[in-house]
């Protein structure tokens, strides 16, 4: 016998083998199966999420962000569901972490910002706001939001420049009188108040003499 049909025989009855005794790799087949796998932890996270058991839902997203396919909206997921958990610290650290790999997403920013102010860092969240509202200057929610910040800063000058901006833009819109109302108060000097209440407890007085 030839020697190549030797080999020939001898890899039919190899194969013929292994058919009927292993199972034999399939092309592909882990990575399919993890993928599987990552998928089904990633429904089960959200499942979580929609319950609010934000805890158990990051644990998952934690799963599923393993496979490299789905870490990016496991990630944000994972971000959002601390801030939903009021954990500022981490929720900040999620968001900078993605931004940095989508510096020009506005969403992110705005969920950035948002969760500084909440920490108490004022002074970045304003500034995360004050480029946000020169980049979005449709967005309503986005001056409300920077006015908010401002008026926390004790910034008043500013956050009343801002409320004519809202005017301006936006007369319309319902949260204008309210906004404007709080500013005031907030704004308005200490001594006023002092005189306000000592003209009060005055005329307490003189009622209760009479």
């Amino acid at each position: 016998m030839k020697k190549s049909t030797f080999c020939y025989l001898s890899l039919v009855f190899l194969f013929f083998s292994c058919s009927g005794t292993a199972h034999l790799p399939v092309p592909g087949e882990k990575n399919a199966v993890e993928s599987n796998i990552s998928v089904e932890y990633y429904s089960i996270a959200s499942s979580y999420e929609e319950l609010k058991n934000y805890k158990k839902a990051i644990d998952y997203y934690n799963l599923a962000k393993k496979n490299k396919k789905m870490r990016a909206s496991s990630e944000y997921k994972i971000a959002r569901c601390y801030a939903l958990l009021k954990d500022w610290d981490n929720a900040q650290a999620g968001f900078e972490k993605i931004l940095k790999k989508d510096p020009s997403n506005t969403n992110i920013k705005i969920s950035l910002a948002y969760i500084m102010a909440m920490r108490g860092d004022l002074e970045a969240s304003s500034q995360l706001y004050s480029a946000l509202v020169s980049e979005n200057l449709t967005d309503v929610s986005i001056l409300k939001n920077y006015i908010s910040v401002l008026c926390a800063r004790g910034m008043f000058d500013e956050a009343n420049v801002q409320l004519a901006v809202l005017k301006e833009k936006f007369p319309d819109d319902a949260d204008i009188s309210g906004i404007e109302k709080k500013l005031q108060e907030l704004s308005a000097p200490k001594s006023e108040e002092k005189t306000d209440e000592n003209s009060q407890s005055s005329v307490t007085t003189d009622s209760s003499e009479s």
